[in-house]
């Protein structure tokens, strides 16, 4: 197989395609990284894929510069079989691609180790640098402030904001501490008003919907509190009538107490007379006092037989005496008494006659069926049945009082106990009861409602101060803090809307936005030390990735340019190959000269004279050739960028829109 410079001519067909590739990859990212100093919404996401792109590319670009001496070195080291060389150089290149790949992760991390000092100037460097590319802040050092949002950026503009961590080696502490104060200020005020047109209108929405809501919440309050009033009015109209009623009651109360005494009295005096005739019953009592006299065993089973017949008839025990009574409290004994003093004093008061002819007289039965209809009585009610003869006598009697005071406080007329009929203490209880039942059913409402408890006939600027109504919006207050819930419901309590803006969103935010950008010193070396170190890393990897994609990509294209050139001598013109690789090392040597050298020949512009003047007093060595770099940087991106950018432009929208970039805008 014919080879030019040890190599074969596949292989180097296939190392020109791969370095045209890359290169043509490699000058579109190297826009890329430039623009991305000057993307107004630069993200985390967009700083990691450029950061991945980057380490793919730089480790892509160094296997290349090494691919052909990984080939030569297999090939002399191994004698097999072309094949054989090509798999292992490829699995070879892969193994360093690996290699440059994790070293760049692990520089990177070194860098942040070595600068961790810096996260405090590192951070606030970065607002400047996002504050530049919004056209809210500027440095007379580097770019002054132009108050344009629609400016664009030159290629020389770009490359010195990304490059924007030289300001730490020129009075690190007076730059920084001016963006921190001055600068913030500016870019607070922009970054609130981006937020304002962002978030406002949704928010805005959100508050005009709960106070739309609150508003709504009182028209169903008041409706409730007014159906209520009508009530309270209503009885207030109706307690005289009610009043009335009461009065009425009682006095058809008294009129069927009295039918109910007469009743009384008529059925003992027609029991009386019933019994009086009741031949029957004089029968059973004449038995009884027969056996009664006989005494013993007789006696006995007479009184059985009496007690037995009394519960029958009456439903309770009679003493036999009880039928023998006769007015001033003597008795008529039912016992034979005929001789000696007592048989003459009993005669003298019964008129003589038999020992128990004064039984069963009209007395004693009057006493017994009028004691089994009292008893009646009391159990049905504690009002007597005598004593009580006029209207006011019903009235002031204490148990018939105590009734008409239990069942008026069964109706829910709470009077109280000393009450003595009047109707002004009739109607007040009577609209106490109505409100007092009103405000059960409206409260009930109310809990419905969400606004359990709440006070009643409130105002509207009362209504939405109680705490129900905090307490019902709960999870649509969250949102703010206390301080800022008190506004929101006081600017809705006050029906002043629209203040919200000024009183509440923007005060809210602005505090927001200093809890997240204003950070400490202190703050960015312990709770926020991520956010340092992320910072660090934002500030350097750009420049880092700008020069090290252009040192790669010139190296690449020297190579590809020299080895199509040499091709070309040994191929066409057909020239000695000893020769023409001497050809190429010259070719190689002057052309890394020439790119070097050259750009120091170009007379510089301002930014040049700006770059110069911040690094030209410090005192280190590695700033001091950086310097040099950053002027070559400048002459290379005038010819790089645009270039770049037209090749870019074959990627799709999504995948610029990753990297924070539209297409076909520079």
């Amino acid at each position: 197989m014919k080879r030019i410079f040890g190599l074969p001519i596949y292989f180097l067909i296939i190392i020109i395609l791969f370095k045209t590739v890359y290169l043509l990859v490699e000058s579109s990212y190297n826009t890329i990284v430039l623009d991305s100093g000057v993307i107004k919404d630069f993200s985390e996401e967009i700083f990691n894929n450029l950061e991945l792109l980057g380490h793919n590319i730089t480790s892509i670009g160094v296997t290349l510069l090494l691919m052909p001496l990984s080939y030569l070195l297999i090939q002399k080291i191994f004698n097999k079989g072309e094949w054989f060389k090509f798999i292992l150089t490829m699995i070879v290149s892969s193994v360093i691609y690996v290699s440059i790949f994790f070293s760049l992760t692990s520089l990177m991390d070194y860098i942040v180790e070595q600068n961790k000092d810096k996260r405090y100037s590192a951070y606030y460097l970065n607002i400047l640098k996002n504050g530049i590319a919004n056209n809210v802040l500027g440095h007379s050092s580097i770019l002054k402030f132009e108050d344009n949002n629609e400016r664009e950026f030159s290629v020389d503009e770009k490359v010195i904001i990304n490059n924007i961590f030289l300001l730490s080696y020129i009075d690190e502490n007076k730059v920084v501490e001016k963006i921190a104060t001055v600068g913030m200020d500016s870019f607070l005020n922009f970054y609130t008003q981006k937020k304002y047109e962002n978030e406002f209108k949704e928010q805005n929405e959100n508050f005009i919907q709960f106070a739309s809501g609150l508003k709504e919440l009182y028209v169903k309050y008041t409706e409730a509190q007014k159906k209520a009033n009508k009530e309270f009015l209503k009885a207030k109209k109706q307690s005289h009538k009610k009043y009335l009623d009461f009065k009425r009651e009682s006095k058809n109360s008294f009129t069927k107490y009295q039918q109910e005494v007469s009743d009384l009295n008529n059925n003992i005096k027609k029991n009386v007379k019933k019994l009086q005739n009741d031949s029957s019953f004089r029968s059973k009592w004449n038995d009884f006092v027969k056996y009664y006299n006989r005494g013993g065993y007789y006696k006995k089973r007479a009184l059985k037989d009496y007690n037995s017949y009394m519960i029958q008839k009456f439903g309770r025990k009679i003493e036999p005496s009880s039928w023998c009574k006769v007015p001033g409290g003597l008795l008529a004994p039912f016992v034979e008494i005929t001789d000696g003093i007592l048989g003459e004093i009993f005669r003298a008061f019964t008129g003589g006659g038999d020992s128990y002819s004064g039984c069963l007289n009209t007395y004693a039965i009057t006493e017994i069926i009028s004691k089994n209809y009292h008893d009646k009585w009391k159990t049905k009610t504690k009002v007597p049945y005598e004593g009580i003869d006029t209207f006011n006598d019903y009235l002031l009697n204490k148990e018939v009082k105590n009734e008409i005071i239990n069942n008026l406080r069964k109706k829910g007329i709470k009077v109280s106990n000393s009450f003595n009929y009047k109707e002004k203490e009739f109607r007040n209880a009577y609209i106490k009861n109505v409100t007092k039942e009103t405000y059960i059913n409206v409260n009930k409402l109310y809990k419905k409602m969400g606004i359990a408890g709440i006070k009643h006939n409130l105002s509207f600027k009362s209504f939405v101060l109680s705490n129900q109504i905090r307490e019902k919006f709960k999870a649509t207050l969250s949102m703010y803090n206390k301080k800022e819930q008190n506004k929101v419901l006081r600017l809705i309590a006050y029906q002043r809307t629209e203040r919200f803006y000024d009183d509440v969103y923007m005060p809210n935010l602005k505090e927001g936005l200093k809890k997240e950008f204003v950070l400490t010193k202190k703050q960015l070396f312990s709770s926020y030390k991520d956010k340092g170190n992320k910072s660090i890393k934002a500030l350097y990897i750009p420049p880092i990735a700008i020069a090290l994609s252009l040192i790669f990509g010139v190296l690449n294209a020297i190579s590809l340019f020299s080895l199509i050139i040499c091709l070309m001598l040994v191929l066409i013109f057909k020239m000695n190959e000893n020769k023409v690789n001497i050809i190429k090392k010259i070719m190689v040597f002057s052309l890394v000269i020439i790119v070097v050298m050259l750009p120091f020949s170009i007379k510089g512009d301002n930014y040049f004279n700006n770059a110069q003047n911040i690094l030209e007093n410090n005192t280190s060595t590695l700033i001091k050739k950086y310097s040099e770099v950053l002027t070559w940087i400048f002459i290379f991106e005038k010819y790089n960028y645009p270039l770049g950018v037209s090749l870019r432009n074959n990627l799709t929208e999504k995948q610029l829109k990753s990297y924070g970039l539209e297409k076909n805008k520079i």
